[in-house]
């Protein structure tokens, strides 16, 4: 897969593109049927799949307090689409220039003379152009006229609801890491860089890492999980703790994650924790020793919670 930071052409586009154009956060279900849908035209009809999506949501440039959190950053973002299928994305900065175009010089001048589209794929809701213009009617009467087709996605519904990066986001954001993995076909990833702690844990028999979150992505709820820690390139099953940690008189969030039955482990400089499932909320206990049994038990669950979870993930990707 080509990866480009502008929208500049390339000579093998002289062929024709399909293209869809989107933030595309969290690349979950609803986003890899859309692009399954991308990666089948180019393939039908001999053309380059390509996506044009932002490095930053669309919203932060209007309102950035109102921002959403992101639910995958660029890295992650890029490996789904690889994983895809696709064959080149384009990463640009949405800015008021590309705000301000309107959809006809965005149809004639960047779809028609740059990228050659012959197909656009989009979802029954998208729009794009200043003021949202381009909406469905209006691509497909231009694609009349310029010579590309639309070809609609339908959205992805789950337990009656229309999966979108919103719904997933507001599952994280309540701890229900459980249905955001099933919306994303993945677990939710926490990932940051490793910084020093107090070494309560340890003092406890319970050693642990803290971890610095990446400041983009969407927190979960307070409260303890069971995870996948991938440290250095190897993964380790894991308990994380999110929250102030009330029984020792914390007052500013931490995360913090003990990897399982790794007693030689050594903290990394950076590490992902894939959140497997919510084992309880953030709880204040009447003793260190009382926080230490419980500790036990969240262990012991996680333990069990990950062997029968082992190998169900899943990402939707065409046959290559």
């Amino acid at each position: 897969m080509q990866l480009l930071k502008t929208l500049n052409p390339i000579p093998v586009y002289n062929q024709g593109v399909a293209v869809a154009i989107g933030f595309f956060d969290g690349v979950h279900r609803g986003h890899q049927a859309l692009l399954r849908a991308l990666v089948e035209a180019a393939r039908q009809r001999g053309l380059v799949s390509v996506v044009i999506t932002f490095e930053d949501h669309p919203a932060r440039l209007f309102n950035p307090d109102a921002a959403p959190s992101w639910l995958t950053t660029q890295e992650e973002k890029l490996r789904h689409l690889e994983e895809i299928g696709i064959d080149a994305v384009h990463v640009i900065p949405f800015t008021w220039e590309v705000a301000n175009l309107s959809a006809e010089t965005f149809c004639a001048r960047v779809l028609c003379e740059q990228f050659h589209a012959r197909v656009l794929v989009c979802g029954p809701d998208f729009a794009l152009g200043r003021g949202r213009q381009g909406d469905v009617p209006f691509l497909q009467a231009k694609g009349q006229v310029l010579g590309f087709e639309v070809v609609i996605a339908e959205p992805t519904v789950q337990d009656g609801d229309i999966v979108s990066s919103t719904r997933i986001r507001h599952l994280v954001q309540e701890g229900k890491v459980e249905e955001a993995r099933q919306l994303m076909g993945r677990p939710f990833l926490l990932d940051g860089v490793v910084v020093r702690g107090q070494g309560l844990g340890r003092q406890i028999g319970f050693p642990t890492v803290n971890l610095a979150p990446n400041e983009k992505k969407v927190l979960p709820a307070r409260g303890v999980y069971a995870v996948q820690a991938e440290c250095e390139g190897k993964t380790y099953p894991a308990v994380c703790n999110i929250g102030v940690r009330p029984t020792v008189g914390g007052t500013s969030l931490s995360v913090e994650f003990h990897v399982l039955d790794a007693p030689d482990f050594q903290a990394p400089a950076k590490a992902s924790l894939a959140l497997i499932a919510r084992l309880r909320s953030e709880q204040k206990f009447p003793s260190v020793e009382a926080l230490a049994e419980q500790i036990r038990k969240d262990v012991e669950k996680a333990r069990q919670m990950m062997l029968l979870t082992e190998g169900t993930d899943d990402v939707d990707t065409p046959a290559k």
